[in-house]
């Protein structure tokens, strides 16, 4: 049985020669092949001596990523406690945030 393979030679060739691959990059390729975004980056990830470089992640108001657990942590410290509060881990991102504005 003959797999039929994905992308040419000639768009292999090609994405080795925009390396390393950025996110802009990698839509400009996706409709050039008439491939999804997603299909591109996993190519070039797959392929050796291509290098993509992934976005930086925000959160969806465009501010930097904050988990949770290093929230509790401030207000932790903002609060000069040796005490555990894991458990407020389980409250909004939003609240956590109010709660440390509240205290600094």
């Amino acid at each position: 049985m003959i797999t039929q393979k994905n992308y040419t030679s000639k768009m292999e060739a090609e994405i080795r020669e925009n390396s390393p691959i950025t996110y802009d990059v990698a839509v400009i390729l996706a409709e050039k092949f008439g491939k999804t975004l997603r299909s591109v980056v996993a190519k070039a990830c797959s392929m050796e001596s291509v290098v993509y470089i992934a976005r930086e992640r925000v959160s969806k108001n465009g501010s930097d990523i904050c988990r949770k657990a290093d929230l509790v942590d401030e207000i932790t410290r903002a609060l000069d406690s040796d005490e555990d509060l894991t458990g407020l881990s389980k409250a909004t991102k939003s609240s956590l945030e109010n709660l440390l504005m509240s205290i600094s």
